[in-house]
């Protein structure tokens, strides 16, 4: 059944679990969770935060299936920013002790105000379009485009500056 299931559409698969079908909704999670991973990782600046964002993020769907109506894609990433920004602003910004042009960069990411560090992660590591972006963070896709070029800005300059480019 499963197997039958994941060649079904998100729009499907939502509707499916909106009735309470379990297996629907795995479909769903497992189709993004790496993704979210990934997306509150970047923007948590850790594994171990990022484990407990993913979790509530993709706990929260149980709920979701009785209240969305919309985009699940959408809704999940949506759900991801949101906690993973909420966790920032509940801690103090760490500044990260690595001397490599990674730990540089991340700290780069991590001067950016938190929207523009959302539709960077967005747009660039989840690869979404600008306008599901914009509907994630609820805002234009204008706002999401100029963020994301900040956000490169930012990061070019800090890979320009590296002391361990050849």
């Amino acid at each position: 059944m499963v197997m039958m299931l994941e060649m079904l559409s998100d729009e499907v698969l939502a509707e499916c679990a909106k009735q309470r079908t379990q297996e629907a909704l795995a479909v769903l999670l497992g189709r993004y969770a790496d993704t979210v991973y990934d997306v509150v990782q970047t923007l948590s600046g850790g594994s171990r935060e990022a484990d407990q964002l993913t979790y509530e993020t993709l706990t929260s769907a149980v709920s979701w299936s009785q209240e969305l109506d919309g985009n699940f894609r959408i809704w999940l990433f949506r759900t991801a920013v949101q906690n993973s920004i909420g966790a920032a602003r509940r801690r103090r910004p760490t500044l990260f002790d690595l001397s490599h042009l990674a730990g540089r960069l991340r700290q780069a990411l991590h001067g950016i105000d938190e929207v523009a560090r959302a539709a960077f992660v967005l747009c660039d590591l989840a690869e979404l379009p600008p306008e599901e972006a914009a509907a994630v963070l609820q805002t234009s896709t204008r706002e999401v485009r100029q963020s994301v070029h900040r956000a490169r800005l930012a990061l070019i300059d800090v890979s320009n500056d590296s002391p361990t480019k050849p």
